[in-house]
């Protein structure tokens, strides 16, 4: 039954009260939206649309603790996140480990990235994140591998016309000319030399 004229409505959908976090958010409100974040993770996740609804909501609440330097608070949401997760979550997983390389973590980084990696096989952003982390801490052959990977599922995917893996969130935007490598690149591999 509707509540009485006069009395709000209270959200029931992890998913709302991301939304209208994700609002004060943007208008600068912190405490409001970590409030509202606060109300969204203690919905009584009954059924299989809240516990899918509560995943992007703690995913969302530890990526906006961790921009907010709650570096603390940010993984153990990213914890929560993946225990509530009716299922092994490839794209948290990436998330977790982009976090733990922000924070210098980089063997940590790698657990992460081998479980994103694990998880979606076959979603080359993961591999291109991971390529990119390894670059940056100089491990340039194991980058170089990664990138490889990346470039080999993203090429299948545009050969076979792969809709859902050219629609991963996390994927970088890349045409097929950008495929076709550089005289010269980053990680060291020339044209006629891979």
């Amino acid at each position: 039954p509707p509540p009485p004229i006069g009395r709000p409505r209270r959200p029931r959908s992890p998913y709302a009260f991301q939304c209208f976090a994700a609002l004060e958010q943007q208008a600068g409100n912190i405490a409001q939206a970590r409030e509202l974040y606060e109300r969204g993770a203690s919905v009584r996740a009954t059924g299989v649309a809240v516990q899918q609804e509560m995943v992007p909501l703690l995913h969302a609440w530890a990526v906006f603790e961790w921009k907010s330097g709650e570096k603390s608070a940010a993984r153990k949401l990213f914890e929560r996140a993946e225990a509530v997760s009716p299922k092994p979550c490839g794209w948290l997983y990436q998330w977790h480990a982009r976090f733990e390389a922000d924070q210098g973590n980089v063997v940590l980084a790698r657990h992460y990235y081998a479980r994103a990696v694990n998880t979606a096989q076959k979603d080359s952003s993961v591999w291109r994140m991971w390529a990119e982390m390894e670059q940056g801490v100089g491990n340039a052959e194991r980058a170089s591998t990664y990138m490889r990977r990346s470039v080999e599922l993203e090429t299948e995917a545009w050969m076979y016309g792969d809709e859902e893996r050219l629609a991963s969130p996390l994927r970088r935007k890349v045409t097929p000319s950008a495929l076709t490598p550089p005289k010269s690149s980053v990680l060291g591999i020339s044209a006629g030399h891979q």
